[in-house]
């Protein structure tokens, strides 16, 4: 009961209470591992990251096959700069749950970061595979191949990526029609005009 409170205290902002409510569900009950790991949300909320590691590391104490710990643990870790420890968090995840595409984009989004470019790539498709309909490998995969010059492939991932929002019209408006307003080769010039395009088409 107590952790439920915590998720809804979370849920309304209310971070102190929310704390609180998880610490009395782990005093009742020590080895309450779904408490440590709300816990240690409510205190990723509060920016207090070393806390929300902390608490992450218990859960996993507990129960060292609980997937969606080691992926907050990752995200805990990247937020504090910890980037080898957050790609090997989410490496347990993947291991544990072999088709978790949220791990899968996160860890693209490391590899990104520290430039395996190559890595980040074949990890996006990863995460696109086990879900087809999580939309942010499509858009960090599509923003990542443009950058590398790769607009061909970028376009794929941009249709794919409208289909998937085919019912949003404000992200047709605000993405499909902006225009980038640096180009670096003929195939840039080439890209937006054919998105302002299919845009434009798209919103008839």
């Amino acid at each position: 009961a107590y952790n439920n409170l915590g998720l809804a205290f979370k849920e309304l902002g209310k971070f102190n209470e929310s704390i609180d409510s998880c610490q009395k569900a782990i005093k009742i009950k020590p080895d309450f591992t779904e408490a440590y790991n709300n816990l240690g949300l409510t205190f990723e909320e509060l920016g207090k990251f070393d806390k929300s590691i902390e608490s992450y590391q218990k859960a996993i104490e507990i129960n060292p096959n609980y997937a969606e710990v080691y992926n907050n643990l990752g995200i805990a870790f990247k937020m504090t700069g910890r980037l080898n420890e957050s790609i090997d968090s989410y490496q347990r995840a993947i291991k544990i749950k072999p088709e978790y595409a949220e791990a899968y984009n996160n860890l693209a989004n490391i590899y990104n970061t520290t430039e395996k470019i190559d890595e980040a790539i074949l990890t996006y498709k990863k995460a696109i595979k086990y879900n087809a309909n999580f939309i942010e490998p499509y858009s960090n995969l599509e923003n990542l191949l443009k950058e590398i010059g790769k607009i061909d492939e970028a376009q794929i991932y941009e249709k794919k990526l409208l289909n998937l929002k085919s019912k949003d019209i404000g992200y047709k408006i605000n993405t499909l029609l902006s225009i980038s307003p640096i180009v670096n080769s003929v195939d840039e010039i080439n890209f937006y005009r054919n998105k302002y395009k299919n845009a434009l088409e798209s919103l008839k």
